[in-house]
């Protein structure tokens, strides 16, 4: 799933609002600019990424952990757990 479109856009923007929806989007964009122009030691979505993967793949941890990052989004964590089990097909 991703967050960006327009199935998940519009709930984001009556949930928090348009503005905080726009703020989401501009700081994507930042960091989708970040991940074309850094090298990879320093690239946060490459790191993030192979953490990931090593999670996985050798720690048998398929957990993900979402943090909030201003008091708007204090209900984000629970929305995303809720798109990734509808699109696992579990429910919540």
């Amino acid at each position: 799933f991703t967050t960006f479109t327009a199935a998940t856009l519009l709930p984001l923007s009556i949930v928090f609002g348009w503005p905080i929806a726009q703020q989401l989007m501009d700081g994507a964009h930042d960091m989708d600019v970040h991940f074309v122009e850094t090298g990879p030691r320093h690239n946060i979505p490459l790191l993030l990424a192979l953490v990931d993967l090593w999670n996985d793949a050798f720690l048998t941890s398929s957990g993900r952990f979402v943090t909030p990052f201003s008091h708007a989004f204090g209900s984000y964590p629970s929305f995303v757990a809720t798109l990734e089990s509808q699109t696992c097909g579990r429910t919540s």
